[in-house]
């Protein structure tokens, strides 16, 4: 009743994210109308060893099962796939093919990081030795190589406020804690993969969020000729980067944003010196009250 496409294995042909509130509400509204539901199940077609007549039986089955749902329940289950006021789902949307009625439109894009510096790949040489072998049994366990690479990495993201407002129904209290956990996972939530070998656990160094009414400017073009930190160090220049572009595109299209940041290199601001916080949790809280100022 849905319109959803369910393969023969009576699973959707494709991931359907749903909401715990979109959840509870489906399974009130099956158990509400049990009685009504069980009696459009398809029946089990007989086995007649023709496996494409048995297909087109299955398939018709469905059809007509479609097509007997009463209007009720087909009007409720398409008001039920609102979102269910789930964050996750809010933020990065949800795309259903063949029914368009239940996608919704995500709130936020994020971008690849990418290195302000130019980077060379680099291998890492790994052995395992069994330190108890017989010494007529000499050589490794296991041998071999793993490359890498690592970076100055710039990465950016954003958030469509009044999409994220639409998407959790207009429930500001909600989406101020949604976009808080959505700053904090973005800058402080670090990949699992390869960390026993590498154990690359690096806070970023520069944090920075903008606040504006329209509008959406990635500042990766400040890295178009690669950092080299020859005058300092690369962290420093990146930063130094970043503030005389970020100057130089304001100048170019002023818009009266509310800035916002944190470093680790403070000397290294000019124009965006006077918008520098002490932690960055002032400027998670700083973020989220011009985002969703308070009402009155």
């Amino acid at each position: 009743g849905a319109g959803l496409k369910v393969g023969d294995d009576n699973r959707t042909q494709y991931l359907l994210f749903l909401g715990r509130n979109e959840i509870a509400e489906l399974a009130g509204l099956c158990h509400q109308h049990w009685q009504a539901l069980a009696a459009l199940q398809p029946t089990e077609p007989p086995e007649s060893g023709d496996d494409k007549k048995l297909k087109k039986t299955t398939k018709q089955q469905k059809k007509e099962a479609k097509e007997a749902v009463p209007p009720e329940i087909k009007r409720k289950l398409e008001q039920l796939f609102n979102g269910g006021k789930a964050v996750d789902v809010s933020l990065f949307g949800r795309m259903v093919a063949d029914s368009p009625g239940l996608e919704l439109d995500a709130a936020a894009q994020v971008a690849h990081a990418v290195s302000a510096n130019a980077i060379a790949a680099e291998f890492d040489y790994f052995t395992a030795v069994d330190d108890l072998q017989p010494g007529e049994e000499a050589g490794a366990g296991m041998i071999g190589t793993v490359e890498f690479n690592s970076a100055c990495f710039y990465r950016y993201a954003n958030v469509d406020t009044g999409q994220l407002d639409n998407n959790l129904q207009h429930d500001v209290a909600l989406a101020r804690q949604g976009l808080g956990a959505f700053l904090r996972a973005f800058v402080l939530a670090v990949p699992a993969g390869k960390q026993n070998s590498m154990a690359a656990h690096n806070p970023p160094s520069f944090v920075m969020t903008v606040v504006r009414l329209s509008g959406l400017w990635s500042l990766a073009n400040a890295f178009l000729k690669p950092v080299t930190g020859a005058a300092t160090d690369m962290v420093d220049e990146a930063i130094q980067r970043l503030d005389a572009y970020w100057n130089s595109l304001t100048a170019m299209y002023p818009d009266g944003n509310r800035v916002g940041l944190c470093t680790l290199h403070p000397g290294c601001l000019k124009a965006l010196q006077p918008h520098c916080l002490d932690t960055f949790e002032e400027v998670v809280r700083s973020t989220v009250q011009s985002a969703f100022p308070p009402a009155g």
